[in-house]
């Protein structure tokens, strides 16, 4: 399922990224191709390739790969107009730019389809049709197929060529850079974390863990490193909390320190900063 928006990989699981894509040789074709449009596109070429080869998956996967990639052609704009960065903070992009970031994907997986095998026996040459017919009158294709032409005579001239590979097939090649990415989502997440835990808000940290506990599941539970972070910063909000309560008394509000009780008189009514005084653990109860 494509998200609403492309999230941006920080440098350092970009550099380990790339190290990845470097063992393939159609992403070598393609390197200087990608990386002479990345000012055009938004993305360094070690993110293209990801996000094509995650739709090359999402075709080996599909029961039609030929209405899935309509689907994903014609969702993809929305997708990149909003580019996230670390923190969460947001780019927003025209739909030019949007498309030029489309463009480079889809070529890039029309390159790795094509790679599968020769022409006539491909099983994938109508998809191929498709990419072509959709993208030939786009300027940055006609560029991208230039310096990929030329690349690819550059890496045959130093003996490297590309092997027969299927994509869409979730081989040990293509699991590495998958798995790659992966980590890269992981940190990512650990830094959205970071941000809700520094606010030093309950009410922050349990919206986050809403959003991330259901995600958690979707995903095999692979945050849950993050979420018991979350669990253990309510705790210590709550408790903190806990120990300073206001106290309505006779329209008066007073702060009662360590939960020493009530100071001027009857109570007639308590309130805690968190409302109900949740956990972590109970929150996460609710929000599954």
């Amino acid at each position: 399922m494509l998200e609403d928006a492309f999230h941006l990989l920080p440098t350092g699981v970009r550099d380990g990224l790339l190290n990845v894509c470097l063992s393939h040789s159609l992403f070598c074709n393609l390197y200087e191709a990608l990386a002479a449009c990345e000012d055009r596109t938004g993305l360094a070429p070690e993110e293209v390739w990801s996000e094509a080869l995650r739709m090359a998956q999402r075709l080996g996967q599909s029961p039609r790969p030929d209405f899935s990639i309509k689907h994903d052609y014609a969702r993809l704009v929305s997708r990149y107009r909003t580019f996230v960065a670390g923190g969460g903070v947001e780019t927003h992009r025209n739909d030019a730019q949007a498309g030029a970031t489309r463009c480079a994907v889809f070529t890039t997986l029309l390159y790795m389809l094509a790679a599968t095998s020769s022409v006539d026996d491909n099983p994938y040459a109508r998809l191929c049709v498709f990419i072509v017919r959709r993208l030939r009158e786009e300027p940055l294709y006609q560029d991208l197929c230039r310096d990929i032409r030329r690349g690819e005579s550059e890496e045959e001239a130093d003996g490297h060529f590309v092997p027969p590979t299927d994509y869409t097939k979730c081989t040990a090649a293509v699991a590495d850079t998958l798995v790659a990415v992966q980590e890269g989502e992981w940190m990512q997440v650990g830094e959205l974390v970071q941000e809700a835990v520094g606010s030093h808000s309950p009410q922050v940290c349990t919206s986050v863990m809403h959003v991330l506990t259901g995600y958690n599941r979707k995903h095999g539970h692979r945050y849950q490193a993050h979420i018991d972070r979350l669990h253990e910063a309510i705790d210590r909000m709550v408790e903190e909390q806990n120990s300073s309560r206001i106290v309505e008394n006779n329209g008066t509000i007073n702060h009662i320190e360590n939960n020493q009780g009530p100071v001027n008189g009857d109570v007639k009514e308590q309130r805690f900063l968190m409302g109900n005084g949740m956990s972590g653990k109970q929150i996460e109860a609710k929000c599954g």
